[in-house]
């Protein structure tokens, strides 16, 4: 427990948090061609969650990518901005393809 709140720490309160928006858009998936909700929680993962993946998944994208401008013009840590860089980039990587049947059935 002690290593996950270090490295919770480590990432900072904003990555941390969209880390953890990342995680909760996989659980929320609902199956492919589910119908949306637009009332009670099951508004939640038909309808919420498929709005807000893509939005997630590019924030994503744009932390790392400010990770490695800060890990090119830092001399000190740079342990830490690759871990960042990681860190999105496996998240961005799993919504991607966690998601990617949900969003090819709506063009069916």
């Amino acid at each position: 427990m002690n290593t996950l709140k270090t490295f919770l720490r480590s990432l900072g309160p904003l990555r941390a948090t969209l880390a953890l928006g990342a995680i909760l858009m996989l659980l929320l998936r609902p199956a492919p061609r589910t119908a949306a909700v637009f009332s009670g929680w099951a508004l939640v993962p038909t309808f919420l969650a498929p709005v807000l993946t893509p939005m997630i998944f590019m924030g994503l994208l744009l932390d790392a990518l400010m990770g490695v401008v800060l890990l090119v013009g830092q001399e000190g840590d740079r342990r830490r901005y690759r871990t960042v860089i990681v860190v999105d980039l496996v998240l961005a990587a799993l919504l991607m393809f966690w998601w990617w049947p949900y969003y090819t059935a709506l063009g069916r």
